[in-house]
């Protein structure tokens, strides 16, 4: 469909689960992707690809992705990652960030063409990242969500001039 051909898109919290399953759909739908991880590879013991495996993957199957890594923590790695993140593909027209947003802060950036949305799974959403919550989903497969839907709300959010939404992914 190519919904979002000629956007640019920043995703932070790309490398694996729902951020990637965003930066991939995106991908798909014509985005140039610029995915943020907080480091390049797994930390910790962690699951999932390093943050430029996931690039190549988007690359190989024909989008256009590339990567920043900034600890979103830490101030010093925050100050001008925007600029870094433009530094790939342009200015961009897509933020993706899985943090939160507030409605006031939407509606105060739209006159900029800047939307905002917060969204949220209404379910559980298996990702490499969940561990804890494995258990509860063996017991009670209703109460899963799949990555992809996730996805498809972002797309849902981010294809139109709609902000200030607070949402959760059944509901768009």
């Amino acid at each position: 469909m190519n919904t979002l051909n000629g956007k640019v898109a920043f995703i932070t919290g790309a490398r694996r689960g729902i951020g990637g399953a965003i930066a991939k759909r995106f991908a798909a739908e014509g985005a140039c992707v610029v995915m943020g991880a907080s480091g390049i590879s797994n930390s910790g013991g962690g699951t999932g690809p390093d943050i430029g495996e996931a690039v190549e993957t988007i690359n190989q199957s024909g989008g256009k992705a590339a990567f920043v890594v900034a600890d979103l923590s830490r101030e010093s790695e925050r100050a001008d990652l925007i600029t870094r993140a433009q530094g790939h593909f342009g200015p961009l027209d897509i933020l993706a960030a899985l943090d939160r947003y507030t409605e006031a802060l939407a509606h105060e950036v739209a006159a900029d063409s800047v939307f905002i949305n917060t969204l949220a799974p209404e379910s559980i959403v298996l990702t490499s990242g969940a561990e804890f919550v494995r258990d509860i989903a063996r017991k009670r497969p209703d109460m899963l969500e799949p990555v992809e839907m996730m996805a498809e709300a972002a797309l849902a959010l981010c294809s139109h001039s709609i902000t200030g939404q607070v949402c959760y992914s059944r509901q768009v």
